[in-house]
């Protein structure tokens, strides 16, 4: 039951904050902001991180290889959409 209330938290506040952008009427305050902006790397490195974390035998030559391109790429300053599609191009190239 713990766990369910917990998931159920979780939906609410991901949901919240996907409608707080939807409903906004005016500019956001500067914390919130600053928020916002590290808010895709996090999500992403999250994403990484628990992907390379599970699983058997750890990381394969896709997962490693997508993992050095998307961060190369986003080193040298390209846009987020840019650094998902070249990664995941990458690990659906290598095997594994």
């Amino acid at each position: 039951m713990r766990d369910l209330l917990i998931m159920a938290l979780i939906g609410v506040g991901t949901l919240g904050m996907r409608a707080l952008f939807i409903v906004r009427t005016s500019a956001l305050p500067a914390s919130l902001e600053r928020f916002v902006r590290h808010a895709k790397p996090a999500i992403l490195a999250a994403l990484v991180g628990g992907s390379m974390a599970g699983g058997e035998g750890g990381l394969g030559p896709g997962a490693l290889g997508a993992l050095t391109v998307a961060w190369i790429l986003a080193r040298r300053g390209a846009s987020m959409p840019i650094v998902l599609v070249a990664g995941m191009a990458v690990a659906l190239a290598l095997p594994g």
